[in-house]
């Protein structure tokens, strides 16, 4: 419960920081902070951690901040600054894939053998991560922000917290089937279970961050931009 506790509190304060400096110095602060945690999920993504008897990849504790950032994104700034963070994002991962495999395959020190083995051991099984989180990427992101805009239009602006749940849960649901289906198919004993713990994880904390979205939208409204 405390490690949950402080995965909230870092969550919160991640996203905090990065639309009120956005907002004071440029939406290019959002748009980076996003596109890192983006790599961040995927390597972290290698280590599996539990939730009571369930499973799912540590890398979801940071996965979910990226939703709340995308969608105060899309409040404050709009669909178009959203779309390019997540872009940004995916380019970023493509970066991060090809280093991390030039970083493996290049000669090892002969003083550090074993140091490298445990790096090519630990990261090289990001290849099939990393690509199930690219692909899961690229489709709830974009799904989450058109339906993100689809019902601001539909409300008028009006109801933030149907926008904020209703475009991220169903976003997450399918993002979460894709990844774990690619990731973790043949690895671990119930792959259905895992999709279901990830899902259900995803959707509390996009359910408990509502009340936060409007204090961070209404604390970034008080901020002048800078210019």
């Amino acid at each position: 419960m405390e490690l949950i506790l402080i995965w909230l509190l870092v969550t919160f304060s991640i996203a905090t920081f990065s639309v009120l400096i956005g907002k004071k110095y440029g939406v290019i602060y959002p748009t980076v902070i996003f596109a890192g945690l983006s790599v961040l999920a995927n390597i972290l993504a290698v280590k599996l951690v539990t939730i009571g008897e369930y499973v799912v990849p540590a890398g979801t504790f940071v996965f979910i901040t990226t939703y709340l950032i995308t969608d105060l994104v899309s409040e404050i700034w709009g669909k178009k600054e959203s779309r390019n963070a997540v872009w940004a994002g995916f380019y970023l991962n493509i970066v991060a894939v090809v280093s991390i495999y030039i970083a493996i395959q290049w000669p090892t020190a002969v003083f550090a053998i074993e140091m490298g083995d445990m790096f090519a051991q630990v990261l090289g099984g990001t290849w099939r991560i990393i690509t199930a989180s690219m692909i899961a990427y690229l489709i709830s992101m974009h799904l989450d922000v058109t339906f993100f805009h689809m019902i601001k239009k539909w409300t008028k602006g009006k109801h933030l917290w149907l926008r904020n749940n209703l475009a991220t849960i169903p976003a997450n649901a399918i993002g979460a089937t894709v990844f774990v289906l690619i990731a973790f198919w043949g690895v671990v004993p119930n792959v259905w279970s895992m999709i279901l713990t990830l899902a259900i994880a995803q959707s509390v904390m996009v359910l408990i961050d509502t009340p936060f979205v409007y204090l961070i939208r209404y604390l970034a409204n008080k901020i002048e931009t800078k210019k």
